[in-house]
């Protein structure tokens, strides 16, 4: 995520649905781009566009208590560097907005917009899908992932996996 961190252009859309991205790894996306001040992307025709973010059919437990967790962090994140924080969201979930990759209901001209926009976020893998041993035996915290095949952390078992996305700062490894 340290590329995210520090590119000056910034990313105008992440697909990476249909993996075994976890929690952690929604949380580390989320504090990389709120750290960046290339979010929201200024379009050069007057107007700004969020990043365009696919993260549905992962294994991100409690998807819409991510949302609202990772809003108030990425708000704070924003305002701990001095940039500017507008009372509007920083996430779009594109519910019934109409949001699509090259426009967002809630971006105002001159004014607020999100900087992101996570569309389906809460459509993530069920028990009928399997998954690899390696996605399974994730640890929460640790950073690493086990190599034996004893599942640490299922989606079925959310309390393990749970990250409270205020309890750290995101520091590149540059």
């Amino acid at each position: 995520m340290d590329w995210l961190v520090v590119t000056p252009i910034a990313v105008l859309e992440l697909h990476l649905s249909h993996n075994f991205i976890p929690r952690e790894g929604a949380v580390d996306i989320l504090k990389a781009i709120a750290y960046n001040t290339a979010y929201p992307i200024e379009t050069g025709r007057g107007r700004v566009l969020p990043l365009w973010l696919r993260l549905e059919q992962n294994m991100v437990v409690q998807p819409d208590e991510l949302v609202k967790g990772a809003d108030a962090q990425m708000k704070k994140i924003r305002e701990a560097s001095g940039q500017f924080v507008s009372s509007g969201p920083m996430l779009c979930e594109c519910k019934d907005t109409g949001c699509r990759s090259d426009f967002c209901s809630l971006a105002r001209p001159g004014g607020h917009c999100p900087l992101a926009q996570l569309t389906y976020l809460s459509h993530q893998r069920d028990a009928r899908v399997r998954i690899p041993a390696e996605a399974q035996a994730w640890q929460a915290g640790s950073g690493k992932v086990s190599r034996d095949t004893t599942p640490a952390a299922t989606p079925t078992n959310a309390s393990s996996l749970a990250v409270d996305v205020a309890s750290s700062d995101y520091k590149p490894i540059l």
